[in-house]
């Protein structure tokens, strides 16, 4: 019995093709981020996979396939990685949390807006004025608060306070915001809140944005911005969110923020992708929790007025 079956000059190209471009996907998995020339390869989202994966079977497949290793070895690899990319990847069928939302946890919604224009605020001031979360964090708000939106949410019984480049809207008290780092492109700023009410104490959150430009090496910007917040003296944090433009799993959001971990990896649920929305395939908005904490819930929600799709996440002390 032969490996592979006879394959016709199409077949076998196909086949070399999807082979290639599997290894390329598996390369970047491999090597991550930590270097420029690597994070091209990191960022190949891995849904794409399921094309070149069944396309193999497809071109190795013949009357009699299943007598070949090669052809039930790409069969194999094939419905892996399917399960593995709608089973852990994303998880469309994991349920939510089975307790009532009465019970203690911090409820963050995050979404970076991009500078809505001025048709877009109305609907997006609709959408989350009545919202019953704990602290809405939004990025470039842009034309959300002018025109009298912003005393509308004040009204509405928010705390509202601008930072850079954020807008913070609470029900619980603020303590301290602070900005620990900021640029043309880019803005860590310390937001401290007394979450007191919720079984959490202080606590103390990195509000995120980093630059999206490809061509910057996601690694060397996390090593820069570490140096940056341990000269500042920035403290150990215990919630990091915002938009990284950098995907779930990175190397370089290890480095920038060490020993925390992703809301995901506890209790995400649905599909994962949170940029560009309506078709989302790269999950860059985040929320890292540090050693103390843990999530009950985190999932991503978006519609047809943004390109960043929302992350909601509750969240607990362990």
């Amino acid at each position: 019995m032969t490996l592979l079956p006879p394959l016709g000059r199409v077949r076998a190209s196909v086949a070399i093709l999807c082979v290639i471009a599997l290894a390329i996907w598996a390369a970047g998995r491999l090597l991550n981020d930590r270097w420029l020339g690597t994070q091209a390869l990191f960022w190949v989202p891995s849904i794409l996979t399921l094309i070149p994966s069944w396309l193999l079977v497809a071109a190795l497949w013949k009357r009699g396939a299943l007598r070949h290793p090669g052809t039930i070895a790409a069969l194999g690899l094939a419905a892996g990685l399917s399960a593995w990319l709608f089973m852990v990847e994303h998880r469309p069928l994991r349920r939510g949390p089975t307790t009532p939302a009465e019970t203690p946890g911090l409820r963050i919604y995050h979404r970076n807006l991009h500078w809505p224009n001025r048709r877009a605020a109305p609907a997006l001031l609709e959408a989350i004025i009545d919202r019953s979360d704990d602290l809405i964090l939004l990025t470039e708000p842009g034309w959300l608060l002018l025109e009298e939106r912003g005393k509308a949410l004040i009204e509405a019984g928010w705390i509202l306070v601008r930072s850079g480049r954020y807008a913070i809207l609470s029900h619980i008290p603020i303590l301290e915001v602070r900005s620990l780092v900021r640029r043309h492109d880019l803005d860590i700023t310390m937001l401290r809140v007394d979450a007191s009410s919720r079984g959490l104490g202080a606590l103390t959150i990195a509000l995120v944005d980093l630059p999206s430009n490809p061509l910057i090496g996601r690694m060397n910007l996390a090593r820069e911005l570490r140096y940056v917040l341990d000269q500042e003296l920035a403290p150990d944090f215990d919630i990091a969110v915002g938009d990284f433009n950098a995907t779930r799993g990175s190397a370089a959001i290890a480095a920038l923020f060490p020993g925390m971990r992703h809301a995901w990896d506890d209790a995400g649920r649905g599909w994962s992708g949170s940029w560009p929305s309506p078709l989302p395939l790269w999950h860059i908005d985040h929320v890292l929790l540090g050693p103390e904490l843990r999530a009950t819930d985190h999932r991503l929600l978006g519609d047809r007025i943004l390109r960043h799709r929302a992350q909601e996440a509750v969240i607990e002390r362990r």
